[in-house]
């Protein structure tokens, strides 16, 4: 039977030992020379980031023509990864150089380097791509709920704004009829000394003048209750405004935290697919790897069931996992 060698998620066919112990030692050799190849990087990118300090402004890329032929975009590669990676140059030692470069950007988060690192992402183009993709998106979303945030917080302090202005028109029209219904009161008691023995009505130099102060009075009192009516219907609106915010918050909190954990479902299942065992690989499984398909399976089952009970299709309920025994999980 042909030897058969495994590297990560890969197999291949050997047709001899001979030929598996040269692979295999030509393998040892390409891995020493990426990692001093990833150790060469390091230092041209650092050469590189001290020639251009020392140099005057513009005269980097003449000086990296002259000497190297070599384009900015090589050597900012060159210089991100000895920005990046020059305090852990250990991290390199496992990756290749297309992986090297497209981590190395100050556009790549630490946590998606992390990720690579823990392995929770594969070290592959399209994963890395995707995981960057789902930061962007994640950024915003938070980006518009922080805008919505901010749009309604406006709205409110507006309305507070207009509420506060009108309740110091009140204050200040409430005042002004008080000052006119003193200036009547005065008046009236006038009238009421000149027209002593006389006929009711009989001094026009105070009547006229009282009923122009009592038509002033049940303007300003109309005006008041306006903007009394105003003020409640304002307090209403905030308070609703204020409601509606809650609401708006709690969904945003909900979907955002919906969206971070599928992109971390995601990525991870991303990452355990491109290392999953071939039908060759498990001609080397026991009875507790045997186990563990099972063991996965059975969460498969269940996360569908979650699923279905997201969108009301079959399943019905979710079981809690702290409620299903262990057996039952190790024989499903």
């Amino acid at each position: 039977m042909d030897d058969v060698a495994q590297q990560g998620s890969c197999s291949y066919e050997l047709p001899d030992e001979m030929t598996r112990v040269f692979v295999s030692r030509k393998a040892d050799e390409t891995r020493g020379l990426l990692k001093r190849t990833a150790q060469h990087i390091l230092a041209i990118g650092r050469s590189l980031h001290e020639v251009k300090e020392r140099l005057p402004h513009g005269q980097f890329l003449a000086w990296l023509q002259a000497e190297f032929a070599m384009s900015e975009r090589q050597a900012r590669n060159f210089m991100h990864v000895a920005t990046r990676f020059g305090t852990k140059p250990e991290i390199l030692a496992d990756l290749s150089l297309t992986i090297i470069y497209a981590l190395a950007p100050p556009s790549t988060s630490q946590a998606v380097i992390d990720q690579v690192e823990s392995k929770q992402i594969s070290p592959t183009l399209e994963a890395i791509r995707a995981a960057k993709e789902a930061e962007r998106q994640a950024r915003e979303a938070e980006q518009q709920v922080r805008a919505e945030v901010q749009r309604t917080q406006q709205a409110l302090f507006s309305l507070r704004e207009e509420t506060q202005a009108q309740q110091e028109t009140i204050a200040q029209l409430t005042s002004d009829i008080d000052a006119l219904q003193e200036r009547i009161a005065d008046l009236s008691i006038q009238a009421a000394h000149i027209t002593e023995g006389e006929q009711p009505g009989a001094s026009p130099e105070i009547t006229t003048p009282l009923e122009s102060l009592r038509q002033q009075v049940q303007h300003l009192t109309q005006q008041r209750d306006v903007l009394t009516q105003q003020v409640r219907q304002l307090g209403e609106e905030a308070r609703a405004a204020a409601l509606k915010r809650g609401e708006e918050e709690q969904d945003r909190r909900i979907r955002l935290h919906w969206f971070r954990l599928t992109n971390t479902f995601q990525a991870s299942l991303r990452s355990l697919l491109a290392e999953w065992p071939s039908p060759v690989d498990t001609q080397a499984f026991e009875a507790d790897d045997w186990a563990r398909l099972a063991q996965v399976k059975a969460l498969a089952r269940r996360l569908l069931v979650a699923c279905d009970a997201l969108t009301g299709g079959p399943g019905g309920m979710v079981v809690d996992s702290a409620t299903m025994p262990v057996g039952e999980v190790s024989n499903a």
